[in-house]
């Protein structure tokens, strides 16, 4: 018999329904999702202090976007304010983040462009190059800011 047949006979507390994991609260489950996604971000996260290139800071990037993702979807079964407020952090992080890819990014295209025998186009590489890089020091500031505000934040999921 199927889980739906099941539920549908009013037997969902059946063994045949599932193990016991499945009867465990959700909040439960959540709390190791997420440490376990947070702990993951911190640890890619400790480049942050020894002003990381874009490549260096990208498995921190992939680490966040998963952690936000996992927050938003399971955000409901927690206190809402403090959620919304840990989200609010991770985007900093992030838009942080994308600046410096951006920055790193553009910089390694036009580049590519001036090394593919366009000398005419080596001055404003030149430009491009050194405004991007004031914008990548810039993010990076940013990024050290947020990161640390981030990290000292408790996690609202924990259960005390």
């Amino acid at each position: 018999m199927g889980l739906a047949a099941s539920i549908e006979e009013g037997r969902e507390a059946s063994e045949q329904v599932g193990d016991k994991v499945l009867k465990r609260d959700i909040k439960d489950i959540a709390e190791k999702l997420l440490d376990g996604l947070d702990a993951k971000a911190i640890k890619r996260g400790r480049v942050v202090r020894h002003d990381a290139d874009a490549m260096e800071l990208h498995p921190l990037r992939k680490s966040l976007k998963k952690l936000r993702y996992s927050v938003e979807f399971l955000q409901s079964i927690h206190r809402p304010k403090k959620a919304k407020q840990f989200l609010r952090r991770l985007k900093k992080l992030q838009d942080a983040l994308g600046e410096i890819n951006d920055a790193a990014m553009t910089t390694r295209l036009a580049e590519g462009l001036a090394a593919d025998k366009h000398l005419e186009l080596a001055p404003s590489v030149a430009v491009i190059s050194s405004s991007h890089g004031r914008a990548a020091r810039g993010a990076m500031k940013a990024l050290a800011k947020s990161w640390q505000a981030c990290s000292e934040e408790p996690r609202f999921w924990r259960r005390i």
